[in-house]
């Protein structure tokens, strides 16, 4: 072999090494799918480790005045989550106070309000409404904090035991963990506090416990069971016979584009999509709940236009247009109204829209 080949040869070489290593480091690491993370559930559970190692809290009532209260716990094993979306692991990575541990069998924190008046979604149908009879079921609920039977039975086999992320994995029975934060929830000894049950507990502030219930259900099973539209005008069955908790398909939107998780976004927009018709349509596009999501407006908008000839539609429109003048549509009702009156337009352009008498 020449001097000259060697050399070419050896520059190729020195050239391309540090290309194929900076490649393998480029690489993303692919996500554990759902059937891998569930095995893990399981061969964990062979030894006897715990299932849950991460507690949200959610509240679930609103009352008259627009506030929400009575938070209710979920329990949730994090590796199901975490291959959903990124938002938990930025959250207990970036120093805040959800990433110390805590006792996930103390009750909610005293030293937390359990109600606010600054609830991002007032409309948001997956909140239970404030009357005498859902307020004792509700009370019931947060004190036992019950699972259905349907719903012990669909996730039986699958809640087994998870280990703990080996910084939450105790050496003893029992974690030890100095902070003032859990003084409300553990017991105090010498400043040193025994949780009998370590994990991470979250405050969800901002969605309803009926639609986090029904995320973390479709993070375990890929399943999820939406609810009709109030618009629908059409009963809400609380829980169906198989266990798959409803919830609402615009709530569940905005916890999905709230946690950027792509694949549920889709599924929430087919499924209002897929809700919408001539007696509701005009009642959604010019909702609040629309006025705040580009993609769900667009959508709304591209059936209004491709309806707008059905005579409902067209009779209720000047009532629609008498509410803006009167004030009462929500903020982007203007840009819904001059898109759909440009449609008009072209229609009356093409002879294809004959206004009503």
């Amino acid at each position: 072999m020449s001097s000259s080949t060697r050399k070419a040869k050896d520059e190729r070489g020195h050239s391309s090494q540090p290309l194929a290593q900076a490649s393998m480091l480029a690489r993303p690491t692919p996500s554990p799918t759902r059937d891998e993370v569930q095995r893990a559930t399981l061969l964990a559970s062979l030894s006897g480790q715990q299932f849950e190692d991460l507690k949200f809290f959610a509240f679930s009532r609103r009352r008259e005045g627009g506030i929400v209260d009575t938070p209710l716990p979920l329990f949730v094993s994090s590796p199901f989550i975490h291959r959903t979306t990124d938002h938990f692991k930025l959250m207990f990575s970036s120093g805040f106070s959800e990433s110390g541990l805590s006792d996930m069998d103390a009750p909610f924190p005293s030293t937390r309000a359990s109600a606010t008046d600054q609830y991002e979604y007032c409309e948001d149908s997956d909140l239970e409404d404030d009357e005498s009879h859902d307020a004792n079921k509700l009370s019931t609920e947060a004190a036992e904090n019950k699972t259905s039977p349907a719903e012990t039975d669909l996730l039986h086999g699958v809640r087994a035991k998870l280990p703990l992320s080996k910084e939450m994995r105790p050496e003893s029975p029992t974690a030890e963990i100095k902070s003032d934060e859990a003084a409300d929830s553990a017991g105090r000894d010498n400043g040193v506090f025994s949780l009998s049950k370590p994990g991470r507990v979250v405050y969800v502030e901002h969605i309803a416990h009926t639609t986090f219930k029904a995320f973390l259900f479709w993070a375990y099973m890929d399943v999820i069971n939406f609810a009709p539209l109030k618009s629908q005008q059409r009963l809400r069955v609380l829980e169906t016979k198989s266990g798959i908790p409803l919830c609402s398909p615009k709530s569940m939107y905005r916890l999905a584009h709230e946690y950027n998780i792509e694949v549920l976004k889709t599924k929430t927009v087919e499924a209002i999509k897929s809700k919408l018709s001539p007696r509701n349509i005009l009642e959604e596009v010019f909702s609040h709940f629309t006025s705040l999501y580009d993609e769900i407006r667009i959508v709304e908008l591209e059936y209004l236009h491709a309806n707008i000839k059905d005579q409902g539609i067209q009779t209720r429109l000047p009532v629609l247009i008498k509410s803006m003048e009167d004030g009462d549509l929500p903020r982007g009702a203007h840009d819904i109204l001059s898109s759909l009156i440009m449609k008009l337009i072209m229609k009356l352009n093409t002879a294809e829209f004959t206004m009503p008498t």
